[in-house]
């Protein structure tokens, strides 16, 4: 890809929006290439819960000196190679949802991944609505922004989230109620 500067909006649009679905294409073409094709390869949920696991990855690191393996580190050995999706298009670290999904579990993933997103947006968008709050308002904020990012990225691989909720959780709390207990 040429400078970035030059790019317009329009571009900018397609290289987030649209290049990621010609990326994944080209990792379902080349299983070899994108670790899709081998049982083996399979991460069993370690990417769709990644912002935990991870998490616990890097506490093993930390306490024990295990070599770090988390599911960001696997999917990046991947996804940071470069891959030409256009004629003049070049793009990496797009770590679609889909490709998440099907690292996780194969075809499979994909139904399983789409639908626990759908069912946990729904459950907090039910709970927001019917009690508003500050918090559920917050969560529900940070569920739909990671919605949107899907055909991007899926923001669950990283710990950052994890800790983004947890932090909505522990700032929003009531203190004159936790008072009065």
């Amino acid at each position: 890809v040429g400078n970035l500067s030059n790019f317009s909006l329009l571009d900018s649009v397609y290289m987030y929006y649209v290049a990621p679905f010609g990326l994944l294409n080209v990792y379902v073409e080349n299983p070899t290439f994108s670790m899709l094709g081998l049982d083996s390869d399979l991460l069993f949920g370690a990417g769709t819960f990644g912002a935990v696991y991870n998490i616990i990855r890097s506490a093993l690191y930390i306490l024990l000196g295990t070599e770090y393996n988390g599911s960001d580190y696997i999917v990046q050995l991947v996804t940071q190679q470069t891959v030409r999706v256009g004629s003049e298009v070049s793009i990496n670290s797009a770590s679609t949802a889909a490709y998440i999904f099907l690292r996780d579990f194969g075809v499979v993933g994909l139904v399983f991944g789409f639908s626990l997103m759908a069912i946990l947006v729904e459950n907090f968008r039910k709970k927001y609505f019917q009690k508003p709050s500050v918090r559920m308002g917050a969560i529900y904020i940070i569920l739909i922004y990671a919605i949107f990012r899907l055909s991007v990225t899926y923001d669950f691989l990283s710990p950052a989230t994890f800790f983004s909720i947890l932090f909505v959780i522990l700032f929003t709390r009531n203190i004159k109620k936790r008072l009065k207990e």
